[in-house]
């Protein structure tokens, strides 16, 4: 009888031991906490005292791509505020031919401008959830502290390779948007890439996918100044500069263009 309650009592602390050793190396090789990862991209970005105001900001940026054996140019201007207002003014360079347009989205709701010929369009209705996607999963970097806050859920992802730098990713779910799945380098804790599924107009499903390149810093904020995109087997960059957050948007900023 002692000898089977010694028996049970060594099984038992056996069976702790084994417990206590399984949750060690589960927490040194297991996914780290989703939070963690955001909050670390965070403090080396600067703080959340920089992060944070580029909820409402403006940049430049260049674009050089080719589509249907024609290269294009553009310099674009862009506004935002939060996710779904955006302003870009736009001046490309279709094979020689000029064009120059604004690209209006507030909500739901978009327009584009042909301002040499002064004539103004609304955007289907169904291409502006498309725009607003691709910019929310493309300005992940911009809204990290936006991602902690109660309405949004985080996964861990886990460990993957891009390029030849480990990086380990979480996914972000709001409700009311498509998931988006985020990677930051292992090493650094900055943002490398970020990748969301979205529907076109024509009921086509698309992966666009935006890698975080050329991190620079400037007055305390470190952000990248080149976004390489790809989606639908096109492959293009973006060069960004002159990024600044916008303490007080202006007034009709994002009305539909007169």
């Amino acid at each position: 009888m002692l000898e089977g309650f010694a028996m049970r009592k060594c099984i038992g602390a056996l069976s702790s031991g084994v417990l206590m050793l399984a949750l060690q190396v589960a927490g040194r090789g297991g996914d780290p906490d989703a939070k963690a990862l955001v909050a670390k991209a965070i403090k080396v970005s600067g703080g959340e005292a920089k992060v944070a105001p580029l909820k409402a900001g403006a940049c430049k940026a260049k674009a050089n791509f080719q589509e249907g054996g024609q290269q294009i140019n553009a310099t674009l201007d862009v506004a935002w505020n939060g996710w779904d207002q955006y302003r870009m003014t736009i001046a490309a360079d279709f094979g020689g031919m000029a064009k120059n347009m604004l690209v209006v989205i507030n909500g739901d709701q978009g327009w584009a401008k042909d301002t040499d010929n002064n004539q103004v369009k609304p955007a289907p209705k169904e291409a502006v959830p498309l725009i607003t996607g691709m910019l929310y999963a493309m300005r992940m970097p911009h809204t990290l502290p936006a991602l902690l806050d109660k309405e949004m859920k985080l996964a861990p992802l886990g460990e993957i390779k891009i390029g030849d730098r480990a990086a380990l990713g979480v996914t972000v779910t709001h409700k009311d948007r498509k998931d988006v799945s985020l990677y930051f380098d292992k090493e650094n804790g900055l943002p490398v890439k970020s990748e969301i599924r979205l529907t076109d107009p024509n009921g086509k499903e698309m992966t666009f996918e935006f890698m975080y390149h050329d991190y620079k810093e400037n007055n305390g904020l470190k952000h990248c100044t080149r976004i390489n995109v790809k989606a639908d087997g096109k492959d293009f960059a973006l060069e960004l500069s002159e990024l600044k957050a916008q303490g007080k948007v202006e007034a009709g900023l994002f009305a539909a263009p007169e």
